[in-house]
């Protein structure tokens, strides 16, 4: 009885891991498309491209969103003086994934690996989710900070 119920948790973990790596390599496929989300090409990748070209951070008269906080957004400043726009992208999936990786240790540590990576799948397959993490975006990110930031104040 033990031997067959351990052999159907690994049974399923085989399933769920093969299910969210199918959602990444999607995600990744995705992600090496040029940017065509118009929130990304005039403010998250124009405004630091601005900056780039000016030498560093300036005042954008014209642009409002130029006086939101850019925290998350100075990391593309990297990639864009290569000229690369693809790879914000990725970075910004990779709050995704990070999120992915503390939704996973946190249920693994209360539940099981079983129920950390159906929580992985679910948080990953959610279709907001999905879509945010092929643009360049902040929202990945705030939901990382702020994910990391509950779970610190549980523990």
């Amino acid at each position: 009885m033990i031997n067959k119920r351990f052999r159907l948790n690994i049974f399923i973990q085989i399933l769920l891991s093969i299910a969210i790596l199918s959602l990444l390599v999607t995600l990744i496929i995705l992600c090496m498309l040029p940017p065509t989300a118009t929130d990304a090409l005039i403010h998250h990748l124009a405004i630091p491209k601005l900056w780039i070209l000016n030498g560093g951070i300036y005042e954008i008269k014209w642009s409002v969103f130029s006086y939101y906080p850019m925290n998350i957004d100075l990391l593309y400043l990297i990639p864009l003086y290569f000229h690369n726009d693809i790879i914000p992208h990725f970075i910004h999936m990779g709050f995704g994934i990070g999120t992915s990786w503390l939704i996973f240790y946190y249920l693994r540590k209360k539940f099981g690996r079983v129920w950390g990576l159906l929580g992985v799948l679910i948080f990953l397959s959610t279709p907001m989710v999905m879509r945010m993490s092929t643009v360049a975006y902040v929202d990945l990110g705030l939901i990382f900070f702020t994910t990391a930031g509950i779970l610190a104040y549980l523990r």
